[in-house]
């Protein structure tokens, strides 16, 4: 259990529908392995700076989309294709500590691309760094740092 984490075994002993179920939401989902880390469109290769220790990994001018874009695997490394993972897109500080929750949608499947994709306009944003995080339905989270500009 300390390995998983309380808020997975939580999660999964709450949700799991049979034993089957019950293991692969202890397995957890994961990036399927040579997927690209980037998840946003806009990437920076090597980062654009940081904000509190974190890597910006792409920026974006005011008026573009953020296109957030990831496939899924199982316990098994097989695609997961039936997911509702939600997207958030979060506001930091200067120090790169979560200022506050300023838009947030549900991420769909697309065939063609096999991967899930959520976007976020950037209009009305205000400039700075802002967090896009993925949570799961097994309680746990990809993120990545960004960088809207004017």
């Amino acid at each position: 259990m300390n390995d998983l984490g309380l808020g997975r075994v939580n999660t999964a002993l709450n949700g799991a529908k049979d034993s089957g179920h019950l293991v692969e939401l202890l397995g957890g989902y994961r990036l399927p392995a040579g997927a690209s880390g980037g998840l946003t469109n806009n990437v920076v290769v090597g980062g654009a700076g940081s904000v509190g220790g974190k890597t910006v990994g792409a920026v974006f001018q005011k008026g573009e989309i953020i296109t957030v874009t990831f496939p899924l695997a199982d316990f098994e490394g097989e695609p997961v294709i039936d997911l509702h993972p939600t997207v958030s897109l979060i506001l930091l500080d200067e120090n790169g500590q979560p200022e506050s929750l300023v838009r947030i949608t549900t991420a769909s499947y697309d065939e063609v691309n096999k991967a899930y994709v959520a976007t976020f306009s950037t209009v009305g944003l205000e400039p700075g760094y802002y967090k896009v995080r993925i949570d799961l339905p097994d309680g746990s989270s990809l993120s990545r740092v960004v960088k809207v500009e004017v």
